[in-house]
Formats: C-alpha cells, structure tokens, sequence
C-alpha cells in the first residue's frame, strides 16, 4: 500500500495489523518525517517521492511477497501406527502433480504460446512498462533457456507460482507449455550434473522463507512428517543469503521468519533438481532449482538465537509418499486416463475437477481435428457429460445421442461404453424431470450388465447412484436408499477409503434421510461426506460448499 507521509500518525495505527497489507510504502520528503515516528510501524518504508524510489521499493516488496506465497502440504505421521494413522496431504499435492503428468505429454504449439503471449497483453494493456516485457518475451523466447526467463522475469514466477498454489487451472493450462519446458529443463541439467553412474554425494541447500501462523504451526506439529513443495522451488547453496531473507521477514509482525535447511542425497532419483548459476539471470545466488512437488522429511526444528519469530528447520529430500495418498493418486490417474492420451487425458481431469467451461474447449478443439470414429464418438460423449454438469441437459442428450449413433455401428451392442452412454443419457432425462425416458435408459444399462458381466458390480455404482437419485426426485424414498445403499456397499469394497466418489454416495444417501425428516441419520452421512472432500477435492472445487451447506442445514434441523 502507497501513502502520503501525512497519513503516519492517522492512518497508519489503524491499518497497520491488517493481515492482508504487507508492506506500507509513504511517499513524503525525508525532512518532513522522523525515522524513529517510522520505526514503531515495521511494515511502513519511508520514501522519498521519486519514480525509482518508488519502483524499487514496490519491487522489493513484491519479491518478498511472492517468495512468501507458496503452496505446502504436510502429511503427520504417528508414531503409534505409521500406516493406519497417516493423514493426507492437500489434495492441492495429488491434482498439481496428475496436471504437470498431463502437460508433460502434450505436445505444445505455436498457437498456444501465442494465446498466453494475447493473455497477458491483454491483461497488461495500460501497462506500458508489461507490455514491453511480454514483448520481450515473445521476441526471445528461445533464445534463452526456460530456468533464466524464471528467474529474470517477475511476471513469470508469480503468475506460474500464484496458478499452482491457487490451482488456476485456466492460467495453468494456459502456461502449460512453460511449465513443460522448465521442468524438462531442470530434468536434463541434473541429468548432465548428477549421471547415473557417478557416486552418490550429498549437499545442504537453504531457503530462507516466510510463513504465516498456521503454515509454521502445521509444520511444527509435524516432526518427522512429510512436507511438499507444490511449485518449483528455488533455494541457495549460499546460507547467507537465505538467512538475509529470513531475517527480513520479520518486520512483519504476521510473518514467522524460517530457514530451511534442506540435506540432498544426489541418488533420491524420482526429483529432478539442478544447479543453475549458469543459466540463472542472477548468476551470483547460487541457486539450486527443484522441480514441482518435491517431498522432504521434516527434521530438527529450532529458533535462532532464542528468537521465537526466526526459525532454523532441517529438511531431508526423500522418495517417500503417504500411502493412502499414493493410492488415491494412482486410482485417481487411472480413472482418467484409462487409453486417454494429451488433450483428451486433461479434459477428463478438468471434468473431475469441476471445471467444465476450460474442459468444454478442450473436446471442442479436439471434435475439429481429424478423428476415428470411436475419437469422435467419445468426444461427443464427454461433451454431454460437460453439458449435463452445465445444467444444458437437451444438449447433453444430444451429444450423448451423436455418441450413440456411432458406437452402435463400431462396436458391440454390450460393449460397457454403450452401457456407460446409456447411464448418462438416463441421467440427463432424470435431470430434466422426465422420469419416464430415464427409468427407460437405465433398464436398459442394468439388462445389458445382466447379459455381460452378470457377477462384476464395479461398473454399476454411478448407474444405482442415478436410479436411487431418481425415485428420490419420485418420492419412493424406501426404493431410492436401496439403490443408493448398493452404490455404496460395491464403492466402499474398491475405492479409496477418501475416494470423491464415496462422498457423493453419503451426501445422496443422507439427502433422502433429510426428506424423510430423519436429521440424525441425514448429518451423519452429510459428516461422513464432509470427512473426505477436503482431502480429495481442490480447496475451489463446488462440491465442498455443497457439504459445508449440509452439514449446517442438518445441524440446525436436529436442533429444531
């Protein structure tokens, strides 16, 4: 925040503990204010008022902000029972890392560097100053390598980091063949720095960080636990430096000053890591670059010289991965992938993360490209699954129609994929309120599954799900918990025990008890619901708000 030096012994008292404001920037002659008036504020910066005063100082707060907002996970450990006990990470941890799989098997083109070059002159259009940089960036791309537009353009690292950290799937898919490169980039320099034949050597990196109260809090209640970086992090070999910006954090008396001190063993082989003087636009830091969503085991943690505000904690590089997680991770990358390649794998993902307008122009892209006839009959069918999500149900019946057509004629009247658009048809009519038509589609999915795989259940969940929704919507509430109690019963034996899925069978199931006015048993499966989503869904994703509004709609019944 800028302000006119009169504004100290005003303003500045009752705005200075905001949490939101950083950094106070007054803009007055050195003469007017006295420093010790100023010293009593530890966010404030006197200025004097001139342009590079100005730039240098707002650059410099920028820098620190932007080190500061990073995305962590941390995973507790027990002592008593490593595996049982585990918690999980942010499910930020699983989507990020499932994404950069994705991206890393696209292959970019011109076009699409083109249309983040149009994103971001449009949003820097009455930035004179922007506009020159991105033009830059446009000119001389390949003329240097991705670590040193990373590290020399301020744009490019706050925009990537905030997409990550806030899972901006837009703006990530958009910095997608970046986020490619610079990845491949530290990849193949620690190829060349540590080659699998070479002794195995170890190191110490630091990072000097600022966390907030709850992210130094989460980390020290988590001795011995797992704590991922779900960006590009870059540390130093040089401990001063980090130190420096530790040290700097603590004019903020909202921020907890740290150091991390980060042991590397050069044969944790799953992280690519690099060393990047060369090629770094700061060549003199030192700087050591870890790929996105590295883990480190969390170590010794202890404050520096009895200051409770500066924090030393030792971190380790490791392999290692909560098992739970890992195995909703694998399922998850499964479910989504299945023959799904490129485009096609991310609008699946985009799909389970809620965002159907960016998956809508994945398939539309997709649809005008040169296609087989099952290409095509998928594609149609994935857009009726984003329309029927966008409430545009008679568009959703229509693709799923145009999927049909062409599935009956290249496979199998049992083939499950018929099976599958049959279930999403019905679900579209029963979405309408033509309950007839879509009674009528899932007899037909349930008398095909009889004819196919009489003693295989795991494809029927989502069809049982959408019948017991729909004698819900018919008020045979008896019939709809049978139907939902078997979705679950079958989900409950081969999912993840913090599946999303899971979560979408409770919530139904406890919907009818509420209309059944049996609140009791409705907020226990509300709760249930709520126990898994924030561990399997993204902190943006629609569904959470959902669970939250339950549980406090069925709370406040119970107590009525």
């Amino acid at each position: 925040m800028i302000l006119s030096g009169i504004s100290l012994p005003t303003t500045i008292p009752i705005i200075h503990d905001i949490p939101q404001i950083n950094t106070i920037c007054l803009l007055s002659d050195n003469h007017i204010l006295h420093q010790d008036d100023i010293n009593q504020y530890k966010k404030v910066k006197l200025m004097i008022a001139d342009v590079t005063s100005i730039c240098d100082k707002i650059h410099e707060a920028v820098s620190w902000y932007d080190q500061n907002l990073v995305s962590m996970s941390c995973i507790p450990i027990s002592s008593e029972n490593y595996v049982q006990n585990l918690d999980h990470l942010d499910p930020s941890f699983m989507y990020t890392e499932i994404l950069k799989e994705i991206l890393l098997t696209i292959d970019f083109e011109r076009k699409h560097f083109d249309e983040f070059i149009s994103y971001c002159s449009q949003l820097s259009k009455n930035n004179e100053v922007k506009l020159s940089i991105v033009d830059k960036f446009n000119r001389e791309y390949h003329e240097h390598a991705p670590i040193w537009w990373y590290t020399s353009q301020r744009f490019l690292y706050s925009m990537l980091n905030q997409s990550l950290r806030l899972i901006d799937v837009d703006l990530i898919i958009r910095m997608g063949f970046f986020i490619r490169d610079l990845h491949n980039n530290i990849t193949e320099l620690h190829t060349e720095q540590y080659p699998r034949h070479m002794n195995a050597t170890s190191f110490t990196v630091y990072r000097g960080q600022g966390l907030s109260q709850t992210q130094f809090d989460q980390i020290i209640e988590n001795k011995n636990g797992l704590l991922s970086f779900n960006h590009f992090l870059s540390t130093s070999l040089d401990q001063d430096v980090s130190r420096i910006f530790a040290e700097s954090q603590l004019v903020n008396p909202d921020v907890i000053g740290v150091i991390f001190e980060i042991s590397v063993n050069t044969s944790i082989s799953n992280t690519a890591f690099a060393k990047v003087n060369d090629i770094s636009h700061y060549e003199h830091e030192n700087e050591m670059l870890f790929t996105m969503n590295s883990i480190f085991r969390i170590g010794l943690m202890k404050s520096i010289d009895g200051n409770n505000r500066l924090w030393n904690i030792d971190l380790t590089l490791t392999n290692e991965k909560d098992l739970n997680l890992q195995r909703l991770t694998e399922y998850m990358r499964n479910e989504i992938s299945s023959d799904a390649k490129g485009w096609d794998r991310l609008g699946m993902l985009l799909i389970r993360l809620g965002q159907l307008k960016k998956a809508q122009e994945v398939y539309d892209v997709l649809l005008h490209q040169s296609l087989t006839d099952p290409e095509r009959a998928h594609i149609y069918h994935q857009l009726g699954i984003v329309k029927n999500g966008q409430f545009e149900h008679l568009e959703a019946i229509s693709y799923f129609r145009q999927s049909m057509e062409i599935m009956q004629k290249v496979f199998s009247p049992t083939d499950k994929r018929i099976v599958t658009s049959y279930c999403n048809t019905a679900a579209a009519y029963a979405s309408m309120g033509d309950y007839s038509n879509a009674m009528l589609h899932y007899k037909l999915v349930l008398k095909l599954h009889c004819k196919t795989c009489p003693k295989n259940y795991s494809h029927l969940p989502p069809c049982y799900n959408n019948i017991g929704s729909l004698y819900h919507n018919m008020g045979e509430y008896s019939t709809a918990l049978l139907f939902l109690r078997r979705a679950l019963d079958i989900n409950q034996n081969q999912l993840p025990p913090n599946h999303p899925d899971l979560a979408l069978s409770y919530r139904k199931i406890g919907a009818v008890y509420e209309d059944i006015h049996d609140y009791s048993n409705a907020f226990s499966f509300y709760q249930k619901a709520l126990e898994i989503e924030p561990k399997a869904l993204p902190l943006n994703h629609s569904n959470l708000a959902t669970a939250c509004n339950n549980i406090d709609t069925g709370n406040s019944k119970i107590k009525n």
